[in-house]
């Protein structure tokens, strides 16, 4: 049946699937994860000054930008004139072509940077984007992530657009800042966006999840999930959604659980087999 509370106040539920209620998060759920490089380097001390706000003892082995007042490397400063003579594209092709992981932890993608570059690319290897940031849009049209991804605590101040991506390992957006974020007919095994942000919409309609979790996510406006699957769980407690949430034909096949979940717009849980009921619940 379907599930349309007023506006104003916000209701939070709590949701009980056919398969019974979901204690905590779902099993084998887990966003720990450790970088991918070696934090303890012996580097030189005229080399990059960029520094991790996770990982401190992650040391970038790039020697600073000419010019750069911070001291920061080509990947990490914020120049916007960084990528004249395209030597900044020729680093992160560099990157792209290492051998045991692609690291491209706290990179600054300027706004002259070509949005689709990474548009249909197979990611062979682990790849790390945590911190970065994408001035520019990024897009990820059909790329593939054979291996584990990382997005966490990376910023994207325009369009994301991960439609038709695949992820075959753990894909990990905890923190992180999205505007506009495109996530139609992608494919995810393990994904977490625990306390990311959707500040202008967020589209996952048609999305295939084996496990998920947006605790804590919030989505500033319209978040549409609708004749999306999950096949294993699907946990959004202490989600918030101030626009309106979609699930509309959404197929909850394994655990649900949306506990303490604040909806301030409209709620559409229509022609949802999986889902018993939604009760309003005290905050």
């Amino acid at each position: 049946q379907g599930l349309s509370p007023a506006a104003p106040p916000a209701t939070c539920v709590s949701v009980v699937g056919a398969y019974g209620r979901a204690r905590g998060r779902a099993i084998g759920m887990t966003s720990r994860r450790t970088t991918l490089v070696d934090e303890e380097w012996d580097m030189p001390d005229n080399n990059c000054k960029w520094k991790s706000k996770d990982f401190p003892g992650y040391k970038c082995p790039e020697p600073p930008l000419e010019g750069d007042e911070k001291g920061w490397c080509i990947l990490h400063s914020e120049r916007e004139d960084k990528d004249e003579g395209g030597n900044f594209e020729k680093k992160v092709k560099e990157r792209l072509e290492g051998k045991e992981k692609i690291d491209l932890m706290g990179c600054y993608f300027p706004e002259k940077f070509p949005a689709d570059y990474f548009e249909g690319r197979t990611f062979d290897r682990h790849v790390d984007f945590s911190e970065a940031t994408f001035s520019q849009g990024a897009d990820f049209f059909r790329a593939k992530f054979l291996k584990a991804a990382y997005f966490s605590k990376a910023e994207f101040s325009q369009k994301a657009n991960f439609i038709s991506a695949t992820f075959s390992q753990d894909a990990n957006f905890d923190v992180a800042k999205f505007s506009k974020a495109y996530f139609s007919g992608a494919t995810f095994s393990q994904v977490h966006f625990n306390r990311a942000t959707f500040s202008q919409g967020a589209d996952f309609r048609a999305a295939t999840f084996s496990e998920a979790d947006f605790s804590g996510a919030e989505f500033e406006e319209s978040a549409v999930f609708g004749k999306s699957s999950f096949r294993k769980s699907a946990v959004f407690g202490r989600a918030v959604f101030k626009g309106d949430a979609n699930f509309d034909s959404t197929a909850f096949k394994g655990h649900i659980y949306f506990k303490w979940a604040a909806f301030r717009g409209w709620a559409f849980f229509f022609r949802n087999s999986k889902l018993t009921y939604a009760r309003p619940e005290k905050p």
